[in-house]
Formats: structure tokens, C-alpha cells, sequence
């Protein structure tokens, strides 16, 4: 019996960075301890403290303002913003700590859509849709991106949801700076499959 030696490819710049950002993502939404540090009530993170620690985990040879920028700027998903004079970093949704990301209530349009994964249908279908782990639902403008979402968990099913009458019956909605739409719950009777 022959063994075959797999072949190690050196990891390139952007796949790099997406694990970066993914690893930074996790930090400023759900375990800043991990690199020792802390978050203010908005979630904002010193940007000087969050290198420091990233760089004394091991995980990188060097990471640099210059790569923490360059992750802001290309990420597909546009999961942070710096403070005006670039000292301070925050996600800007998706935190299961709470933290105040200081969202302003929004008009959504009348329909807006959530993807799943199908094993997930059943029990949407009975409680509505809940923000879990997370501080609120997300919901998308678009059919296309909610299905991309939907991806992540399985084969997408999207969920269309009469944001119009859920907002008459005084439910609040927001909208983070990457577009994403917020609310705290989406009783199962504003649901329909799409």
C-alpha cells in the first residue's frame, strides 16, 4: 500500500486576511478576553491594544495597523468601522456581548428577508424568529443576500418578513453601517417562506 503525501500550499494573502478577520470578528463580537482585552459599552477596542494582543497570541509573525486596515477596507462584508481618528475599532453587528453599538431607529422597507439552512424551518415556523446568541435578528433588503446567508447553514431557505405590519404593531428596526437590518425578534405570524 502506497501512501500519499498531501501537499502543502503556503496560505496566500487573501485567504490570510479572511482568517484574520474572521478571528477579529470573533474578538469584538463575542470573546475580546481571548487576547486580554476589553470593550467599552459601545464596543468600541483600543486599536493599539487589539494588534498587541493578535500579535502575542502567535497566531501572526507580525500583524500591523497597516494589515488591520487593509481587513477594514476589503472585507466583503464590511464587519467594522474605525472611529473617526482611527484609534478605536468596533464590529458593527452580529455581538452576542452586550454593548450598545449606538443604532438609531430606521423606517425598513415594507418586506424584508432572512436566510436559513433548512433543518432550521420547523422551529421558525413555531417561535418565530429569535436573536439566540446574538443581541438581534438579522435581516437583509434582498432575496440575494439572504440566501447567502442561507448557505452558511445547509441548503438556503429565506424567510419573508411584512416589516411593514410588524413596525405598525410597534416593533423597532435598525440598520447597521453595513447595511444589515436589526430588530430584537420576528413573531412567527410577519413570516412567510419565500
Amino acid at each position: 500500500m502506497q501512501e500519499t503525501k498531501r501537499q502543502f500550499k503556503p496560505e496566500t494573502e487573501e485567504r490570510r486576511l479572511e482568517r484574520l478577520s474572521k478571528f477579529i470578528s470573533m474578538i469584538l463580537r463575542h470573546k475580546p478576553e481571548v487576547i486580554g482585552i476589553t470593550l467599552d459599552e459601545h464596543g468600541w477596542a483600543d486599536v493599539d491594544e487589539l494588534i498587541k494582543g493578535i500579535n502575542e497570541t502567535g497566531e501572526e509573525v507580525e500583524f500591523s495597523k497597516t494589515t488591520l486596515e487593509k481587513i477594514v477596507k476589503t472585507d466583503k462584508k464590511q464587519r467594522y468601522s474605525f472611529s473617526q481618528d482611527r484609534t478605536l475599532i468596533r464590529a458593527n453587528q452580529g455581538h452576542s456581548i452586550p454593548v450598545d453599538v449606538e443604532l438609531k431607529k430606521k423606517e425598513p422597507p415594507k418586506v424584508l428577508y432572512h436566510g436559513t439552512g433548512v433543518k432550521s424551518v420547523k422551529a421558525i415556523q413555531e417561535q418565530g424568529l429569535l436573536s439566540m446568541e446574538r443581541l438581534y435578528v438579522h435581516l437583509s433588503s434582498d432575496v440575494e443576500t439572504a440566501t447567502n446567508v442561507g448557505k452558511r447553514h445547509g441548503t438556503p431557505v429565506i424567510f419573508q418578513i411584512n416589516t411593514e405590519q410588524m413596525q405598525k404593531d410597534g416593533y423597532d428596526f435598525f440598520q447597521s453601517v453595513n447595511g444589515v437590518w436589526l430588530t430584537k425578534e420576528v413573531p412567527a405570524k410577519y413570516l412567510e417562506l419565500n
